[in-house]
């Protein structure tokens, strides 16, 4: 995979303990992200009776709109740990190897296998995961699947083959759909009706899981070409602040559709094209409010907004006061 880098494993002789997510239980109690689970145990989310599924220690979602100021460092579940990135970019180490996965990338980890998300912490994304147990105390244990799973023994060989020995791959079955459904259940108030529910997404999921990865193939070079051409864009849209930018003439600039670059746009921020560029701006204002003692108006129209009003309704919007209040607070710390 592209971003492949040799990086130092830590903590490689630390006794096998399990991950209880402490920060993103702290970032989903401070508000800072949208998460929804369901788990066993110590990990994050609604807790489930003991009678409900056991052997699922944790399921679930976060939606960051934003980059954080936590990650989640080098840790091991007891699990295998299945995630899809939905959207955004997120980056994900294991063993001695660094990746920057992308949107429709699945990552499939074995029970105990350490990694680490977030460099060093996570960026606008929208993750969903499954933590299933299969009770083993040591990595290299035979696994033993629950009896609810209906995949015939040959195929759990072939699954347990695959994670073993693919941890990252891109998702070409609709798995982003099932993920989907078992969304309702996470936002049900009554969790103990659904595990007939459960059970079944649980299998749809092994099983596509299986499918996806016996037709694998790589990436079609136009996909490539397109995705690179909007990321560039991304990373110079912090250079050119200024320009009167519409959804029409950002998509011009990467020769697509409204729609199409919106999506492809999305799919590597985790928000909209407008709602990225306004966010940009209102860091470099911050920077010029901190900076100076320049007119509202001329760090509105050096940052790109069409009017100071406008510049002054979304700063308050974003930060609960006006860019002058704002200034003078910064000012007097």
């Amino acid at each position: 995979m592209e971003n492949d880098k040799e990086i130092p494993l830590k903590n490689e002789s630390d006794p096998l303990e399990a991950d209880t997510c402490e920060p993103l239980k702290n970032a989903s109690n401070q508000n800072k992200i949208e998460c929804q689970c369901f788990s066993h145990g110590n990990y994050p989310g609604t807790q489930l009776p003991k009678s409900i599924i056991p052997e699922l220690i944790s399921l679930g979602y976060w939606n960051c709109t934003s980059d954080q100021d936590w990650g989640l460092e080098w840790h091991c579940n007891e699990g295998i740990e299945i995630t899809l990135l939905a959207s955004g970019q997120l980056h994900f180490d294991y063993g001695k190897k660094h990746h920057l996965l992308q949107n429709g990338d699945m990552t499939a980890m074995a029970p105990w296998q350490k990694h680490k998300v977030g460099d060093p912490n996570i960026t606008a994304s929208h993750l969903y995961w499954i933590i299933l147990d299969v009770k083993v105390s040591q990595p290299n244990e035979k696994w033993t699947w629950p009896d609810w799973v209906l995949l015939s023994k040959k195929e759990l060989t072939l699954l347990e083959n695959y994670i073993r020995h693919t941890v990252i791959s891109s998702s070409k079955k609709d798995l982003d759909n099932i993920f989907h459904k078992m969304d309702e259940l996470l936002k049900s108030p009554t969790p103990t009706i659904k595990d007939t529910h459960l059970k079944v997404y649980i299998n749809e999921l092994l099983l596509a899981l299986l499918d996806n990865y016996e037709i694998q193939e790589t990436e079609d070079s136009v996909t490539i070409t397109i995705r690179q051409k909007v990321q560039t864009f991304i990373e110079q849209l912090p250079f050119n602040l200024k320009k009167e930018w519409t959804l029409d003439n950002m998509a011009n600039e990467c020769d697509l559709q409204r729609t199409r670059f919106s999506h492809y746009f999305k799919s590597l921020t985790n928000t909209s094209p407008i709602k990225h560029i306004n966010k940009l701006r209102l860091v470099e204002a911050e920077k010029l409010l901190s900076n100076g003692q320049l007119p509202i108006i001329e760090i509105a129209n050096a940052c790109g907004f069409y009017s100071s009003e406008h510049f002054s309704q979304l700063f308050k919007k974003s930060h609960g006061v006006t860019p002058n209040n704002w200034r003078e607070n910064n000012n007097s710390n």
